[in-house]
């Protein structure tokens, strides 16, 4: 189903899921999840609310959907989705709500806005471990201290009330929430104080990109091959002729994008060449949510917080010299003037003859020796000449 069918069929009503399959054409399973799908993503842009089992147009209703991002003692600023439209809010209704909840508001009278519901899509903070001087022990959370408010850890997960001391990056889930007191039970050390780096780990941990891998997806990566089979390979066009290499920067940790070219006519044809990494992190699979949780691969300072672990974006998905990968190839043909004239993607196989870094390219460019192969220079200076004729 098309979001203007779907949008069409709300409009003036609330239906539940059932509803709205009974009103279609028939459904298999897979379309019965895309539009499930569908609704979640029409929810999250601000078009579509729920009410408990019920689905309605927000604009029917002169609703609309706002994200807390800023907070203090007296009033809160409500982010209005999609729009970016910022509202304050104060009284009662916003002492609340914290950074990060959703909400759900409509416009009374000109320029005075009321929260009707309230969701907390992440009902977790983070903050650092502490005891009182009444030995009681508390959560030093900055934007919640700086409402007044105190957060006591008032449960500790059995696994780690050995471990926790003070300074300790935790994650807590939030019990209770009443005046200016918050509850809550701490779950997990996310860095301990004491640990060396714990600096810059507390940085990345506080800016919510996940430190550790769930335990399935790293169970999934210890049992990944070290090296690609004869089954991988069938089907694919084989570029292991051709030379592909790989330039990145000096400090990178990973490999994933390659690149060729061969002299066409009069112009040039260019490959390049993507790690194909669907063909071991599978929909729905346990690596395949953590890689969504983290989006891409994040450096921070001396270190890579990894969107895959090791096993994968340093091993069977980097494009590593003289060892065979799978890839997916975009093999453009290009003319004379730098247009793009055909393009074609193939699953493909390589096998990269040069890892390569800006620096080390640029300085031959410039008439440096860098000790290259041959066939390794020659197909920089094609791709300087391609590049130019782009330019």
């Amino acid at each position: 189903m098309k979001e203007t069918q779907l949008l069409s069929l709300l409009k003036g009503q609330e239906l539940t899921l059932n509803a709205l399959f009974e009103r279609s054409e028939s459904f298999t399973a897979r379309e019965k999840e895309n539009l499930q799908n569908l609704l979640e993503t029409l929810i999250e842009e601000g078009k579509v609310g729920k009410n408990q089992t019920r689905y309605f147009l927000l604009e029917d209703k002169g609703y609309f959907l706002a994200k807390i991002t800023a907070k203090n003692r007296n009033f809160v600023v409500l982010t209005v989705i999609p729009s970016g439209e910022e509202i304050k809010i104060s009284g009662e209704e916003s002492d609340m709500l914290l950074i990060g909840d959703l909400v759900y508001a409509k416009e009374y009278q000109k320029g005075t806005f009321h929260c009707l519901e309230y969701l907390r899509p992440n009902s977790v903070l983070k903050g650092y471990y502490s005891l009182a001087a009444d030995g009681s022990a508390l959560l030093s959370v900055d934007y919640l201290n700086a409402c007044g408010k105190r957060v006591f850890i008032t449960e500790v997960a059995d696994d780690i009330r050995e471990e926790v001391n003070q300074g300790d990056l935790v994650k807590a889930s939030i019990l209770t929430f009443n005046d200016n007191v918050l509850t809550c039970k701490a779950e997990e050390i996310l860095v301990k104080a004491d640990e060396v780096g714990s600096d810059i780990s507390m940085i990345i941990a506080k800016e919510d990109a996940p430190l550790h891998f769930s335990k399935k997806a790293l169970t999934q990566a210890e049992n990944m091959p070290k090296e690609v089979s004869d089954s991988e390979k069938e089907g694919r066009f084989d570029f292991r002729e051709d030379c592909v290499v790989t330039i990145d920067g000096d400090d990178a940790h990973d490999f994933d994008d390659a690149v060729s070219i061969r002299r066409l006519g009069s112009g040039y044809q260019i490959t390049v060449h993507i790690a194909d990494v669907t063909e071991y992190v599978k929909r729905g699979s346990a690596l395949d949510e953590d890689a969504i949780t983290r989006g891409t691969s994040i450096y921070v300072a001396d270190r890579v917080v990894p969107m895959l672990p090791f096993e994968l974006s340093n091993g069977i998905c980097s494009l590593n010299p003289n060892v065979d990968r799978l890839t997916l190839s975009c093999i453009m043909d290009m003319d004379a003037q730098g247009y793009v004239i055909h393009s074609e993607v193939k699953r493909g196989l390589i096998r990269s003859h040069a890892r390569l870094t800006y620096n080390q390219v640029n300085r031959f460019l410039e008439g440096e020796e860098q000790g290259l192969e041959k066939e390794v220079k020659d197909t920089l200076l094609l791709l300087a000449e391609a590049s130019a004729c782009i330019r």
